[in-house]
């Protein structure tokens, strides 16, 4: 399985995007499987969920229930704007959380 990564984070700090994706109430969890499975690679270790490209972020998310992916991708992206910077912020929604317990 091939995975979309990037190294020119530079002038991103992943892990700050990450808390603010993840604060978010539209927003149950990163994703972190997929077609293309997106992630950073950071020193000794590996960022699932976020890739920062030259001129792009993208985010990978689990929906929160009952959230319009719309929503969802609003949100991020207003999250992410002071972030980023001029990078276009792409979401995919991989999942829309259930809101039941695991293990059913």
């Amino acid at each position: 399985m091939s995975v979309a990564t990037s190294t020119s984070h530079t002038e991103v700090d992943v892990d700050a995007v990450v808390a603010v994706v993840t604060a978010l109430p539209e927003v149950a969890d990163l994703a972190s499987t997929g077609l293309v499975p997106v992630a950073t690679y950071l020193p000794g270790r590996r960022v699932l969920g976020v890739r920062v490209d030259e001129g792009s972020v993208t985010v990978a998310v689990v929906g929160a229930p009952r959230t319009p992916v719309a929503a969802i991708a609003a949100a991020i992206r207003r999250g992410l704007t002071p972030l980023v910077g001029a990078r276009r912020v792409d979401v995919h929604v991989e999942d829309v959380a259930t809101g039941e317990p695991s293990g059913r």
